[in-house]
């Protein structure tokens, strides 16, 4: 038998929770556990995820979060993260039933796929990133969100900042949102970058495949750079004393180097479905992108439930679906399970293509990478928390299915054969330990 919960905490926790989602889209800040200590105290999320596609890629990702109140309602949040990440990646070439030859731009590099594989490209790498969040009043009913975040890879840096409103009304049953993020990101491949829709030959893009469009594509260049701009509106609104709900739509624009320098596509004969060559991907330089975010939360007599829909869509002609659900069971004194599913479904891009057919004129741009097809996503799992030296640890284990179109109705020849979307498979294992001091 379950042991009742108070009540006092529970709402302002649920509450804290969906007013740190609102921002979280632009800021990323932390969320708050409860009401703050007036001793100004630490609190502090720290976390360890592993995360383990099958055959695929593997990532250590440890993270640190401390928020802390610094004056009368201004609170100081940072957050640091360090992520391992090693395995095989999708190269973006379609498998072949003969032995496949691969070169990095600049040719020192080379590696084999053998016949029937899907092929894979080897990596490593690391990555260091933070941010620094301040909230400060305004006035009673409103306060402002300001952030800093910067990341930085072997091949990529990226620098951003952002800046929320947000204003209560209606006895603080209801308060709306708005803000802005802009991100910097530098884009250094390890070897150059190629030229979109180039042969790939061993050196840098042959500019004699490229497409007929004369845009600059930065061939040869060490580095090319992109900037995303986000606008969030949001609504949160206390619906009774054990509901909560809230609404967001966000707007972003990116623009610059869209295109995935590592990413390649087949070109393949016409009849026989082999390959002929391949070519480096080429994306369209800027994207629009929509989202439409609804999350509702319930506290019952003890347990909670959470419940979340987003509606994705852009005009690279991808739509996706996203539908959330947390059920949070208490146990009595402090302890819990929290079941989790997940399912994702999306459209493919407009350029997507699985291969190139020979003898056909190149499209404006075109992309085999495997994120950007059609596919659906399922995730399930489970969550245990309970108390532990004045704090809370907390374990979480899922387990994710991706599945595709494996032999789509246009594949020609020896591609009829293959499985051009592999079913993907990963595990994800994540230990938190929250406290305060």
């Amino acid at each position: 038998m379950k042991t009742k919960t108070t009540g006092s905490r529970r709402p302002a926790a649920v509450r804290n929770a969906l007013t740190m989602a609102t921002t979280s889209l632009l800021a990323a800040p932390l969320h708050a556990a409860g009401p703050s200590d007036p001793a100004s105290e630490w609190e502090v999320d720290s976390t360890l995820l592993y995360y383990d596609e099958q055959n695929r890629v593997q990532v250590i990702k440890p993270v640190v979060s401390a928020r802390k109140e610094i004056g009368e309602e201004r609170f100081l949040s940072v957050r640091a993260v360090f992520d391992t990440m090693t395995g095989a990646s999708p190269n973006g070439a379609a498998p072949s039933s003969r032995l496949q030859s691969f070169t990095t731009p600049s040719g020192k590099d080379s590696y084999t796929v053998q016949p029937n594989r899907y092929p894979m490209r080897a990596f490593q790498d690391n990555r260091v990133a933070g941010s620094v969040t301040l909230e400060t009043p305004v006035s009673r009913l409103v306060k402002t969100v300001l952030g800093l975040n910067g990341s930085v890879e072997s091949d990529y840096t990226a620098l951003g900042g952002s800046a929320t409103l947000l204003k209560d009304l209606d006895n603080r049953l209801t308060t709306l949102s708005t803000g802005i993020a802009v991100s910097y990101d530098l884009v250094r491949p390890r070897n150059s970058i190629p030229q979109g829709l180039g042969v790939m030959t061993g050196a840098v893009a042959s500019l004699s495949a490229a497409s007929e469009e004369e845009d600059d594509e930065g061939e040869g260049a060490e580095s090319r750079q992109k900037v995303v701009v986000d606008l969030l509106f949001g609504i949160t609104r206390v619906v009774n004393k054990r509901t909560l709900t809230q609404l967001n739509y966000t707007l972003g624009f990116s623009n610059g180097y869209l295109t995935d320098p590592y990413k390649i596509i087949s070109r393949v004969d016409s009849a026989s479905g082999l390959p002929v060559d391949y070519l480096y991907e080429k994306r369209p330089g800027s994207r629009l992108r929509n989202t439409l975010y609804w999350h509702t939360a319930h506290q019952l007599t003890e347990d909670t439930i959470h419940f979340s829909y987003r509606y994705f869509w852009d005009d690279w002609g991808v739509k996706a679906h996203t539908a959330d659900l947390k059920y949070r069971y208490e146990l009595g004194s402090g302890h819990y399970l929290q079941p989790h599913l997940r399912y994702y479904i999306q459209t493919a891009a407009d350029f997507y293509r699985h291969s190139l057919a020979s003898g056909e004129p190149l499209p404006r741009y075109a992309s085999a990478d495997l994120r950007l097809a059609k596919f659906t996503s399922t995730t399930l799992g489970i969550k245990y928390g309970m108390p532990l030296f004045g704090g809370e640890l907390s374990m979480r284990i899922e387990q994710m299915r991706q599945e595709g179109e494996s032999h789509p109705g246009d594949a020609i020849g020896d591609l009829k054969n293959q499985d051009l979307f592999p079913t993907l498979k990963a595990a994800i294992v994540q230990v938190s330990y929250s406290f305060v001091f």
